[in-house]
């Protein structure tokens, strides 16, 4: 994260060329801009983001993929903006190259995803109805004390 935000820095000092002098141009300028708080906002979360998105990544539990899930819905909000916009204000449709990048994210998110544990998941539904530690809807036919001893919740282990 550090070389991100110094090697900009570095570059505006001692670059040269059109495109450093307009890094130079926005480094000098950071404050005096109107609309400079709400950079600094977006620059202060986006980092956030980063760092916690850091954490997810190493992080060896399976949330682990939120990270892509990240990226991936980063990728696919753009796509549909361009959509919207291109139908809106007839701008330009996204391209092949990124529809594809998008597949290949959402691909990569269904694979890392915990979805694959979904047959686990399926037995251990079966299995807790089956032994009934899982009880959506329960009948009872008796007397009104009885029912408010069985409407008392009991300890029941979880679905891991």
């Amino acid at each position: 994260m550090s070389v991100l935000i110094l090697f900009p820095v570095v570059l505006a000092a001692i670059g040269r060329g059109d495109g450093v002098n307009h890094l130079r141009f926005g480094f000098t300028h950071l404050f005096s801009a109107t609309s400079a708080l709400f950079g600094w906002a977006m620059a202060l979360f986006y980092a956030a983001l980063g760092i916690f998105l850091s954490f997810l990544y190493l992080d060896r539990r399976e949330n682990t993929f939120c990270m892509p899930l990240c990226a991936c819905s980063s990728l696919l909000s753009g796509i549909v903006a361009s959509y919207l916009l291109g139908w809106w204000v007839r701008g330009p449709a996204p391209s092949r190259i990124q529809i594809c990048s998008a597949f290949f994210l959402i691909t990569a998110l269904l694979v890392m995803s915990p979805l694959h544990h979904l047959p686990l998941y399926i037995r251990q539904l079966k299995s807790a109805v089956l032994g009934r530690q899982l009880v959506l809807v329960e009948f009872v036919h008796s007397t009104s004390q009885e029912m408010t001893a069985v409407a008392q919740p009991t300890a029941v282990p979880f679905i891991t």
